[in-house]
């Protein structure tokens, strides 16, 4: 759920692209051009996932332990919500 797939376009919102940040996050690094690279399709904003990979890991060494801690907040997160909800 929260893997980011080489070949696959994604979304602002969706759920892997919460690693890179919040939807206005990736607003906001876009217009300031420093986010990872992204395409227009039909007024629609997409990301790659080998994209947003590479620009992960061109933030420099410990990219890996930086993105397993952002995926272990967000699992925390998505957790911490389900119980709030009632689910198990």
């Amino acid at each position: 759920m929260f893997g980011l797939e080489p070949e696959t376009m994604y979304r602002p919102n969706d759920p892997a692209m919460a690693i890179v940040g919040a939807p206005q996050t990736l607003a906001n690094q876009r217009q300031r051009g420093d986010g990872p690279a992204y395409y227009r399709h039909g007024g629609r904003v997409l990301y790659r996932g080998q994209d947003v990979i590479d620009w992960l890991k061109s933030k420099g060494k410990g990219y890996q332990t930086r993105m397993n801690a952002m995926l272990r907040e967000l699992m925390r997160s998505e957790k911490e919500q389900r119980g709030r909800r009632g689910r198990p």
